[in-house]
């Protein structure tokens, strides 16, 4: 990553990465320790040079925070499993009631313990202590977090997340992944990732939504929630959840209009890594194959149309 970041800087201004905590799978959103950097990115001394190279651009990173669940492989869990009378047993939802698993998994999946997070010594280990993984973090370099599945957390504990980051560093960033109507939830946080938005833009791109209605809707969102919030919110056409924009819009013309939709309305610029370049991907796990470096060259005209925007954006707004 550091080897590219003139690349990353001409496509934005904040590098956001997906989790990069120790975990089993290849996603990592199953974190075994919120303390560590995964072997497979690198080191913690890698992590601080990104920070730092970072920085030195002018640039801001933001790391993905998974608050709501936990890989089941975590010391804490494991122990909390083992030992009935462990006081971190409160940190989970474990008993009979809920099966064969003894513990509530989210999704019902096994692999991902969720958090109980009304105990308060789960909310000072995760974010609020001085030594907590927020704090950690940001300490170490990070300029906030993108909370996963930000909606199932909460608006009392995102709220109160948000509160310990600023607290631990002031100037820190804290969006959630929001995929319900987005006035409630940006209460709460500097912004959310608005998958809104992006249903907006895939409406008018698809021609099943009118450009009028459209506008209405956005129009009735500030004037419910404000301009500033939906100003601090990330617009979310595709992810490593959704399928990539050439899978959404085969039709080059379609794709290039949502994109230029994306740049345009009020919020800030989402671009998942690829997309800018045409890159394939209908669904999991042809959605997060690695990028292609190799694509990236005048010939491409997805690339060349990203960047126009890009500088449009940039220099011209």
């Amino acid at each position: 990553v550091i080897s590219k970041l003139d690349y990353i800087q001409s496509m934005g201004d904040v590098l956001y990465l997906q989790p990069i905590f120790e975990a089993y799978s290849s996603h990592k959103y199953d974190t075994s320790d919120y303390f560590a950097v995964d072997k497979a990115y690198g080191t913690l001394e890698d992590f601080t040079e990104l920070a730092e190279a970072v920085h030195k651009r002018g640039m801001h990173l933001v790391l993905d925070g998974v608050f709501n669940h936990v890989g089941v492989r975590s010391k804490v869990f494991q122990e909390a499993l083992a030992n009935p009378s462990s006081p971190n047993r409160h940190w989970f939802f474990m008993g009979e009631e809920y099966g064969a698993l003894g513990y509530k998994a989210w999704q019902g999946g096994g692999t991902l313990a969720e958090w109980r997070l009304e105990d308060e010594r789960l909310r000072q280990y995760l974010w609020d202590s001085h030594d907590s993984v927020v704090a950690t973090w940001l300490k170490r370099g990070a300029d906030g977090f993108r909370l996963d599945v930000g909606t199932e957390i909460g608006r009392e504990f995102l709220s109160s997340l948000t509160k310990a980051a600023h607290k631990h560093k002031e100037s820190s960033l804290v969006v959630g992944e929001v995929s319900a109507y987005p006035r409630w939830w940006s209460e709460v946080m500097d912004g959310v990732l608005s998958f809104w938005m992006g249903w907006v833009i895939s409406g008018v791109a698809n021609g099943k939504m009118g450009g009028v209605f459209a506008g209405m809707q956005i129009e009735e969102l500030i004037a419910e929630s404000s301009m500033e919030q939906v100003l601090r919110s990330w617009i979310v056409v595709s992810n490593h959840d959704l399928p990539r924009l050439t899978a959404k819009y085969p039709d080059a013309k379609k794709r290039r209009f949502a994109q230029t939709l994306q740049f345009v309305l009020p919020g800030a610029v989402c671009i998942y890594y690829g997309d800018e370049l045409g890159m394939l991907g209908d669904g999991e796990p042809y959605n997060r194959e690695p990028m292609k470096w190799d694509w990236v060259n005048e010939t491409n005209v997805q690339y060349n149309h990203t960047s126009t925007l890009v500088n449009m954006r940039r220099y011209h707004r």
